[in-house]
């Protein structure tokens, strides 16, 4: 095939008509792109809502799963013979501690923690420049640290959970019925591993990363 030049120069303008012109054809050429675009964010938009209208029996599906293997697995921590982690074939479910930095509502008491970790040389604990204080940077203190400077340590038993989405990749079975979640209100040990393939396959439904991934459920506080 032959080689085509392009030609880099365009014709000069040459009078004011011209210059008109071709204002005229800019902003025409302006509002062109302009209804493409509209056009396009109009189909994205009606893109996200059919999605989002598809997905939401599936992510209803996947919550009340989640609540059903939460409370399954918190009433039979016995079965898991004193591990934090139980192992089925189609994932894994377990519970973790988690530590969090409980601090005083109070401003005056916020006020006397920060004046407390400037004098104990915990800057780095302090937020700049509305002082305020860094949580994350204060739980990588000993304990006795942060009770010293007026904070708490509160530890909560969170529930994990985590879909093994490479055994549906690999193409094994499915039972019936364990597609969209059951209904039941409490699970029995056998109905444990349907569970777990349903909440793979609704997770799986919305799109998510095929790699498996491990979700944590923490508890509800009440006040």
């Amino acid at each position: 095939m032959a080689r085509k030049r392009v030609e880099d120069t365009v014709p000069a303008l040459e009078s004011w008509d011209d210059v008109n012109q071709a204002l005229a054809t800019i902003a025409d050429n302006q509002r062109t792109v302009e209804n493409f675009e509209a056009a396009m964010q109009n189909k994205i938009d009606e893109a996200k809502a059919e999605a989002e209208a598809r997905s939401r029996v599936f992510i209803e599906a996947t919550k009340r799963l989640e609540r059903q293997i939460k409370e399954f697995a918190e009433a039979h921590r016995d079965d898991m013979d004193g591990k934090k982690t139980k192992t089925l074939n189609f994932g894994a479910v377990g519970f973790r501690k988690s530590t969090k930095i409980k601090l005083p509502k109070a401003p005056t008491k916020l006020a006397e923690i920060i004046q407390l970790l400037r004098s104990k040389g915990m800057d780095d604990c302090v937020k700049t420049p509305a002082p305020s204080v860094d949580k994350d940077a204060l739980r990588k203190y000993p304990t006795q640290d942060i009770v010293a400077v007026g904070a708490s340590i509160e530890v909560d038993d969170v529930f994990w959970y985590e879909p093994d989405r490479e055994k549906l990749e690999r193409g094994e079975p499915v039972k019936e019925g364990t597609r969209m979640g059951t209904q039941a209100s409490i699970l029995t040990p056998q109905q444990m591993q349907n569970v777990m393939q349903a909440l793979y396959l609704t997770r799986n439904a919305r799109g998510l990363p095929a790699s498996a991934r491990r979700y944590n459920i923490f508890p509800q506080k009440t006040t």
